[in-house]
């Protein structure tokens, strides 16, 4: 199987989970990076919805808030994405580090670059893979510790309060240690290419 693999640096756009992924102008005169422009799409989207349920959550009721929509609500808000993307599409998370086991990577290919030290913060990636028997594109992105705000849930020193929340609601939990500027996953989007 050919696989071709384009990273792309950016370094003015920056992840987080909670990140509304800024868009970044895509010169029209440039191929590759039209081509990207539906996967970036998509990964905005995700990042949007899940930043906007997470600062309600903060305003809310603090990080503890903030655990409890993340665990009733991230996979909720990535599925509508993924329902609202072109058919056969799918649009998700993954992380080396695990907090919740239904963002376990879904291919050799995606679990291959999660754990790649290549993989960094201004990684993007697109390449043809294999899921499911078909061919597909598997575009993914980091998602990035940016902001101190998420150290509070991931970082190396969580209150033990929240602490103990995290552990009753994920208690598999391999997200935390993280520092600022450390990748922490990646967006995922899988699209069918029409044979």
């Amino acid at each position: 199987m050919r696989r071709s693999i384009i990273h792309f640096s950016l370094l003015s756009l920056l992840l987080v989970l909670t990140s509304a992924c800024e868009k970044t102008p895509v010169p029209s005169e440039d191929p590759d990076q039209t081509v990207l422009m539906p996967y970036r799409e998509a990964v905005q989207s995700l990042g949007a919805g899940l930043k906007g349920e997470l600062q309600k959550a903060m305003k809310a009721g603090g990080p503890l808030a903030a655990i409890e929509v993340c665990q009733q609500k991230a996979l909720p808000i990535t599925q509508d994405v993924s329902n609202a993307q072109a058919d056969g599409w799918i649009v998700r998370r993954t992380s080396a580090k695990l907090r919740n086991p239904a963002n376990t990577p879904l291919t050799e290919q995606e679990a291959a670059h999660i754990n790649s030290a290549d993989f960094t913060a201004d990684s993007e990636i697109l390449e043809v893979v294999q899921k499911d028997g078909k061919p597909h594109h598997l575009y993914m992105k980091a998602i990035n510790v940016n902001n101190p705000v998420c150290l509070n849930c991931h970082g190396a020193d969580i209150k033990p309060e929240l602490a103990a929340k995290i552990n009753q609601l994920y208690p598999m939990d391999k997200a935390t240690g993280y520092q600022l500027g450390d990748v922490r996953g990646a967006f995922v989007v899988y699209a069918p290419i029409e044979e």
